[in-house]
């Protein structure tokens, strides 16, 4: 509140507020917080089947972009010698 963030505490305060939380054990299951835990465990597992492939591409189009640039003719031609 010091900061004048109110969007992020009414975020955080929908979050975990006891409407939230189970009652007890028999209702865990049901809970909100339970139900976002399970949702990023499985965007998190398809996340990374493929981030491997996805950081290789990223960095195959980030080093192609500065090897044809107009400024960096010198670091191409010194790419292209090391193959």
């Amino acid at each position: 509140m010091g900061n004048e963030r109110f969007v992020e505490f009414a975020v955080f305060y929908r979050l975990v507020h006891r409407t939230r939380l189970p009652r007890g054990m028999e209702d865990a299951h049901e809970c909100f917080l339970e139900a976002y835990y399970h949702q990023a465990i499985e965007a998190g597992g398809r996340v990374r089947e493929h981030l491997r492939d996805n950081v290789e591409e990223a960095l195959k189009i980030f080093g192609n972009g500065l090897l044809i640039h107009p400024a960096n003719t010198e670091l191409a031609e010194r790419a292209h010698s090391c193959q």
